[in-house]
């Protein structure tokens, strides 16, 4: 009863003008859950590869999330909900505060979407590399996932994937982000079947990272 009670309450929200509501919204089906965002707990470079060679050779940059799996997942095809501040509400001023990633009269263009590679116990994400001739080349490279951005009204827009997506975690990131670690938030979420279990999802990530370096050496 009480799933019940929060879908209808949320069905209002994502189909009329928010008044007192910001954040990114994960629906897939009936359901609807709100992703927090996450901040890296460690940074990750090759110290001994790059000892042996000098900084010759190029250094991947990464950082961790913990877990290995997120908490945010959808069983079937999802779509993604931005609810920004608006002038018009009451407390756009503190809810823009609060949200740095959310601005003022801002959109989904402001975020690209990546794939996390879960290993371990946590997630990584590569943010650069760095090379004694080329330097540092930061920043995250976006997924190639085809995405469909829609305005909804002011301030509410809606992501779809026309073309489908990958079993996998990925996140929406600011695109501002410069590698600084610990101070890049993410949106973090998962592309699963239902009740997969962890080994289950380890089995259907290294078949889908499988196929993809094929479309790759394919040219897709």
């Amino acid at each position: 009863m009480r799933k019940i009670l929060l879908l209808l309450l949320f069905v209002p929200l994502l189909a009329n003008a928010q008044t007192d509501t910001v954040g990114i919204f994960l629906k897939y089906g009936n359901s609807i859950q709100q992703i927090f965002p996450i901040k890296s707990y460690k940074n990750k470079y090759n110290t001994l590869a790059a000892a042996l060679t000098y900084g010759l050779a190029s250094t991947k940059l990464k950082v961790e999330f913990r877990n290995k799996y997120s908490d945010n997942v959808a069983t079937n095809l999802p779509e993604i909900y931005f609810y920004y501040p608006t002038i018009d509400m009451k407390n756009a001023t503190a809810y823009a505060l609060s949200n740095p990633n959310l601005l003022l009269g801002g959109n989904p263009n402001d975020f690209i979407l990546v794939q996390l590679n879960p290993t371990g116990d946590h997630r990584e994400l590569t943010y650069g590399t760095v090379n004694i001739y080329s330097g540092n080349n930061m920043g995250v490279d976006a997924d190639k996932t085809k995405i469909k951005m829609t305005s909804i009204r002011s301030g509410v827009f809606k992501i779809s994937f026309p073309a489908g997506i990958d079993f996998g975690e990925y996140a929406l990131v600011y695109t501002t982000a410069t590698g600084s670690a610990a101070y890049m938030p993410i949106y973090d979420f998962g592309v699963w079947p239902k009740n997969y279990t962890y080994k289950e999802k380890d089995n259907a990530y290294k078949e889908e990272k499988r196929e993809q370096r094929e479309r790759k050496e394919q040219g897709y």
